[in-house]
């Protein structure tokens, strides 16, 4: 399995395992969905790079969108460097 098959896959498992939590989600780790996009632009592969910042996009809001983060409970995945770089790395390649 290729570097990059195995880091997809572990962006799965952090997709499927928020997905089936109960109640209060945990903070997904957004390092494998950057480390993806990084493998994906070396590939020259455009919309691999997109498609991964847009999953990760989506479980940051889902996680932000949680009562306990929206009222300063809970962490802000949003607000760390590795989220940030994320959300700029996709406005750019959308630009």
């Amino acid at each position: 399995m290729s570097e990059i098959d195995q880091v997809l896959e572990e962006c799965r498992q952090i997709e499927n395992q928020f997905a089936a939590s109960a109640g209060f989600k945990f903070a997904p780790p957004p390092a494998p969905f950057k480390r993806a996009a990084i493998l994906c632009r070396k590939a020259k592969d455009r919309d691999g790079e997109v498609a991964i910042c847009r999953r990760w996009i989506a479980l940051e809001e889902a996680y932000s969108n949680q009562e306990p983060v929206r009222q300063g409970r809970a962490a802000n995945v949003a607000a760390g460097p590795v989220a940030r770089h994320i959300r700029e790395r996709l406005e750019k390649l959308l630009a």
